[in-house]
């Protein structure tokens, strides 16, 4: 990556080289350390049992986080990734599998509809910046489908990187394209078909049938064939075969 500071007092540009960081690796901890602050799992429930008072409202704990970020893009990556967090939560909530301490069915089931509050809050956040949620969204089960199926190609990266420094920064492209990709699950099928879609082809184009794009073919296929139906893929499913 390299950044040009265009200084008008200057006769000259000066470049700058940075290091190739995932920022939005960056968020992603930077967020998990928010929602530790600001939504642990047991506060919530007593929150929203009256247990505790909070002063800061929903809204303005997210505004708050929202604060930390000055461009748009990187606003939309920090409330996706926290809609991601509440999204994969509410289920476990609905069926009783949430792990807390707290054991009192009715304190859980009282919780939800104060889950599904936040989840609106972060979309409402989402809509401000001028982005449209789809409302044809995945459902739970298959979003935690594709959330684990991008978590083992992430691993599978993180395999292939270990014993080959030599493409190392191919695959570090490639697994931010993959974390990139995670946050875009929250936005509805379409875009994250599109950018599925994106992902393979333009990989496959420009490196080829590598020994990093053969390792993860498998799992790439498994992502795609759920919405093979429901999506004009054929092309893609080509390129894996």
């Amino acid at each position: 990556m390299v950044l040009i500071i265009d200084i008008s007092k200057m006769e000259e540009q000066i470049t700058i080289k940075i290091p190739n960081i995932s920022f939005s690796a960056v968020i992603e901890a930077k967020t998990n350390k928010f929602i530790k602050w600001y939504f642990a799992t047991t506060d919530l429930i007593n929150e929203a049992n009256y247990i505790i008072s909070v002063p800061k409202t929903i809204k303005q704990r997210v505004a708050e986080g929202l604060s930390e970020y000055q461009t748009n893009e990187n606003k939309v990556t920090f409330l996706t990734q926290l809609l991601n967090h509440f999204i994969n939560l509410l289920p476990k909530f609905k069926d009783g599998s949430v792990e807390v301490s707290i054991n009192n069915l009715d304190y859980i089931n009282k919780t939800i509809p104060f889950l599904e509050e936040i989840i609106f809050e972060i979309t409402q956040s989402i809509e401000a910046l001028g982005l449209g949620i789809s409302q044809n969204t995945f459902t739970g089960e298959e979003y935690n489908r594709i959330n684990k199926i991008l978590e083992e190609v992430l691993g599978e990266l993180n395999i292939i990187k270990t014993g080959n420094a030599v493409l190392g920064e191919q695959i570090e492209e490639l697994q931010n394209d993959i974390k990139d990709l995670k946050t875009s699950l929250v936005m509805g099928k379409k875009p994250f078909h599109q950018r599925v879609t994106g992902i393979i082809t333009s990989y496959v184009a420009n490196k080829g049938a590598d020994e990093v794009f053969e390792k993860i073919k498998p799992l790439l296929f498994e992502l795609i064939q759920g919405f093979i139906k429901q999506s004009n893929l054929e092309n893609v499913i080509k390129l894996l075969n």
